[in-house]
């Protein structure tokens, strides 16, 4: 038939749809796994840090502790030393009395 040879070149035939996103896609997927590989190096960076930081802190407090401490001894120690100073100062007044009554 000549209407159907006519009508079946006058029929647009469908394209067959292609698949053209797979560029994209992987470049979307190196990207993805890029921005993995960072935020993984970023967590390790963040908990060395916080190590060092925590390990830091409590060496201050250690030192903060242990000058208190010294801090307390001198304290007690110079308060002692007073007394005993005091103490020998009533002495000296006690014998230097003495001595006049003694004259």
């Amino acid at each position: 038939n000549i209407l159907d040879a006519l009508s079946s070149d006058l029929t647009p035939e469908a394209d067959v749809y292609e698949f053209q996103s797979g560029g994209v896609i992987g470049m979307l997927e190196k990207l993805q796994d890029k921005f993995v590989d960072e935020r993984v190096k970023l967590e390790k960076e963040e908990v060395t840090k916080k190590h060092a930081y925590d390990m830091l802190m409590q060496s201050l407090g250690n030192k903060a502790a242990t000058a208190q401490k010294e801090i307390q001894e001198k304290t007690t120690f110079k308060a002692k030393r007073q007394q005993d100073k005091a103490g020998a100062a009533s002495d000296l007044s006690e014998t230097k009395a003495g001595l006049e009554v003694d004259k």
